[in-house]
């Protein structure tokens, strides 16, 4: 309800998603034209991207809870604990996202954001091997703080990139488009949490696997597809804007 209410004091901008020149109507060419750019190389190599990590991450961060209940027999009220130390690194991972733009670039960023999660979800996916009782706790908490601080620390920018790779007319019906790319990711995700996860042993180990080779796969995708036109996107957006 609090963020109903909060949503009536937010302001339309109508020029952060329609250009001057659309305001007139546009004959039916003119929009098929336009939605025809929807489908283009850029713009779905970028759904690609952001559906693999989306489902690379569904795999395992819907499941930390029962990964560290079921899987590593980590008491409840550890769990609890570990997964509000969890939720913090979100939080502090979201103030580095400027500082890493300026450094590396957008694209450059978001890649190596999900790039260095691999390594951590690795050791995560071998969590029994990492010791026992508070040496466990501790190891695991750190690791998922980690995974969870690094996946985060760029998602600001993985948003903006995503309202900038199109034209400004195009924002609304590109949203749409990725938000029926994650609902195919969560069908999928559905069907291996029904079909495999729940149904293994080492179904939670293994899908710590699974997503650090779609991360892989994924981040070379945009590396190879976007960091040479496309690195410095924001800071070419931003200085377009102020003039």
């Amino acid at each position: 309800m609090l963020a109903f209410v909060l949503a009536l004091f937010i302001h339309d901008v109508p020029r952060d998603y329609r250009s001057e020149s659309s305001e007139q109507r546009d004959t039916p060419a003119k929009k098929a034209a336009m939605y025809k750019k929807l489908l283009n190389k850029r713009t779905i190599m970028w759904i690609v991207y952001i559906a693999g990590v989306q489902l690379g991450a569904r795999l395992i961060a819907v499941y930390v809870p029962i990964y560290l209940n079921n899987y590593l027999h980590i008491p409840r009220d550890v769990s609890s604990t570990i997964n509000t130390f969890v939720q913090a690194a979100m939080l502090i991972g979201y103030f580095f996202a400027p500082f890493l733009e300026k450094k590396m670039g957008a694209i450059v960023s978001v890649a190596a954001g999900t790039l260095t999660c691999v390594p951590v979800m690795l050791l995560l996916a071998n969590g029994r091997h990492l010791g026992s009782g508070m040496v466990l706790f501790v190891i695991v908490g750190i690791l998922l703080f980690l995974r969870t601080g690094l996946a985060n620390a760029t998602m600001p920018i993985q948003q903006e990139v995503q309202m900038v790779i199109v034209d400004k007319d195009l924002r609304p019906a590109f949203t749409g488009v990725v938000q029926i790319a994650y609902a195919v990711v969560g069908i999928i995700d559905g069907l291996f949490t029904e079909f495999y996860l729940f149904n293994t042993q080492d179904g939670y180990a293994n899908a710590y696997y699974i997503a650090a080779v779609i991360y892989v796969i994924a981040s070379v995708l945009l590396l190879v597809f976007f960091a040479k036109k496309y690195n410095r996107i924001l800071e070419n957006s931003h200085a377009s804007e102020e003039k």
